[in-house]
């Protein structure tokens, strides 16, 4: 027969992994917002059989005012807040070390294989996308507005339609004047990834009663040893 003493040690662990369960599922603070339908479209893989085909989605943040791999995470772009930096084109020759061939203005051809310092996981992703994924949802490209007078936001971002690209994606500008309407010019776009995962499965609800039992389970041992 369990004591109190024993039951409360049971009641601490089981807690411990309920609590630790919970922390691994925080959510995040913010949430993107999504961006109008004719968005997705603005930008456009350009693949080898010139079957080009559009974003994935499109995103914006209503807050910030720059893509810094924090911020980015912040607001959990397409329900991720895990997202890595990749690489930053300010263009018109003042990148920052890197070169997706960006050079600025309100449309263009954004080369991301251009690029010879990218991670090779990223060019992995770019190829042939993530294995084992049917829907890879692992490379986001931001493009970064004026802080001020600009529609929908400063910073919108795009899920990148992956499998067999080239790297090469056609871009138009997704600001707007909201005064006239007019395009608005880019000020660097910047390229995010996901590593790939472990594999190991984070506890759900269903698994709970088990670990429940795990936990009981190794107090009875524990007390039996004492005893003997």
């Amino acid at each position: 027969m369990l004591t109190k003493k024993s039951l409360s040690v049971a009641a601490i662990a089981v807690g411990s992994v309920a609590a630790s369960w919970i922390l691994q599922l925080k959510p995040a603070a913010a949430a993107a917002l999504s961006c109008a339908p004719n968005f997705t479209s603005l930008v456009t893989q350009v693949n080898p059989t010139d079957q080009n085909n559009p974003s994935l989605g499109c995103q914006y943040s209503d807050v910030l005012n720059n893509d810094k791999e924090a911020d980015i995470n912040s607001e959990a772009f397409f329900g991720k807040s895990d997202w890595i930096v990749a690489g930053k084109d300010d263009g018109a020759g003042q990148n920052s070390g890197d070169d997706f061939n960006f050079i600025g203005g309100t449309n263009g051809i954004i080369k991301l294989l251009n690029d010879s310092t990218l991670d090779q996981s990223v060019v992995t992703l770019l190829t042939s996308g993530r294995q084992g994924s049917s829907s890879p949802t692992d490379l986001l490209l931001t493009f970064k507005g004026a802080a001020n007078n600009v529609d929908p936001s400063t910073v919108v971002a795009y899920l990148l339609n992956v499998p067999n690209s080239n790297g090469e994606y056609s871009w138009t500008s997704p600001f707007t004047n909201p005064n006239n309407g007019n395009l608005k010019d880019v000020s660097h776009v910047s390229l995010f990834y996901r590593a790939p995962v472990d594999g190991t499965p984070i506890p759900t609800p269903a698994l709970l009663p088990g670990l429940v039992g795990m936990g009981i389970a190794a107090v009875r041992k524990r007390r039996v040893d004492i005893e003997s």
